[in-house]
């Protein structure tokens, strides 16, 4: 019995391994390369417009304007940004979530539909002298 009880153990501490990392993962190294990537769209983007500027084929009213824009879009970027990746608790309640319901789930589902009384020593011995 004590042997069914470590391979089930053993098999809930595997699947909780397999599903907790990836809802533990941060999302702050995501976040902090589409901030990378935003912040050089935008300076290759404002330094396009300056050569644009210095050629003679933009005015210097139509530079402001689009730099502004520039500037406005990555402003509303990097705040929606920070403000999706500041907030971790939904994944680490999950994760406490699964950890707790996860075992509790899996014995109930065994004492409810399975069949415990099959692993005593003295129902198995009932077993076989009824079958022999």
């Amino acid at each position: 019995m004590l042997t069914l009880w470590l391979a089930a153990s053993a098999l809930i501490i595997g699947t909780l391994a397999a599903i907790l990392p990836g809802l533990i993962k941060t999302r702050s190294s995501a976040a902090a390369g589409q901030l990378e990537t935003n912040i050089a769209i935008a300076r290759e983007r404002e330094g396009d417009l300056r050569k644009e500027l210095l050629e003679g084929l933009i005015s210097d009213a139509e530079y402001d304007a689009a730099r502004a824009e520039i500037e406005q879009s990555l402003a509303l970027d990097l705040d929606t940004q920070s403000s999706k990746s500041t907030d971790p608790s939904p994944s680490l309640f999950s994760a406490a979530a699964i950890s707790a319901l996860l075992p509790i789930a899996a014995i109930g589902i065994y004492l409810r539909i399975g069949s415990p009384a099959a692993l005593s020593v003295e129902s198995s011995a009932v077993a076989v002298g009824r079958v022999g």
